[in-house]
């Protein structure tokens, strides 16, 4: 998601300043957490002040990282995900794509994508490829082209995770890759330290990620030290998820 930089804010200001605009105006910033300071410093007397008929709707998931200046001018409405009923009921996703959307119709709709599918599958692939002896050459080399989108790559890290939280509720109900169960059977027996680890270190993959690292270094690393995790509480790296 790309910033909301301060020409964007001297756009709506601009726009606000036309006196033969007729009726309500509507301002929607989506994502509204990436808006830089400069920018929302610049919106901050429009957004506190509005002239007539003028509305700011401010869209974010991630609310502490919007300058207080700007919080302390809005009125907040809280929207909770929808249930799996709902969710299925809108756009009829089912399985693990209803239960990894999480509440959200967006996210649903996009794990739809039948190209997701495949990848969710080599993502289970490329997690076994690691506990397996292969070099991280080797590695990189095979899910090279997974690497190269952000979007792909990100896919492929919190499958990796909630594949690691399926297999802290064996027995129980909530699961989201259900299906893949037999596949990843091989890590029910390992310590829980492992897993945790392991989960911890795709955490930080993840951030990372949002800070636009070189994807390549990124992997290389986090190969790395996901394998040195799991060696170093033994003989793991003889599993397998075939």
């Amino acid at each position: 998601m790309d910033a909301i930089k301060i020409e964007k804010a001297r756009e709506v200001l601009k726009h606000l300043s036309l006196s033969h605009w007729k009726g309500p105006r509507i301002f929607l910033f989506n994502e509204a957490h990436v808006m830089t300071a400069q920018a929302s410093n610049a919106l901050l007397k429009a957004i506190e002040e509005p002239p007539p008929e003028t509305y700011f709707f401010l869209i974010t998931s991630q609310l502490n990282a919007i300058l207080p200046t700007i919080r302390s001018r809005c009125q907040m409405v809280r929207f909770g995900p929808l249930s799996e009923q709902e969710i299925h009921h809108i756009t009829g996703a089912s399985g693990w794509v209803l239960k990894s959307a999480a509440g959200s119709v967006e996210r649903a709709t996009q794990l739809k994508d039948p190209d997701l599918a495949k990848l969710r599958q080599l993502a289970v692939e490329a997690l076994g490829e690691i506990l397996k002896e292969r070099s991280h050459v080797d590695w990189m080399e095979k899910y090279s082209e997974v690497i190269k989108e952000r979007a792909s790559l990100t896919f492929l890290l919190e499958t990796w995770q909630q594949v690691l939280r399926d297999l802290s509720l064996e027995g129980k109900s909530g699961k989201i890759h259900e299906d893949l169960s037999q596949q990843v059977q091989s890590w029910l027996e390992q310590p829980f330290e492992v897993k945790d680890q392991v989960f911890q270190l795709l955490s930080k993959l993840k951030t990372d990620l949002d800070s636009n690292v070189d994807r390549q270094l990124l992997m290389e690393s986090g190969f790395l030290k996901i394998k040195n995790s799991i060696q170093s509480q033994g003989d793991f790296l003889n599993v397998s998820l075939d």
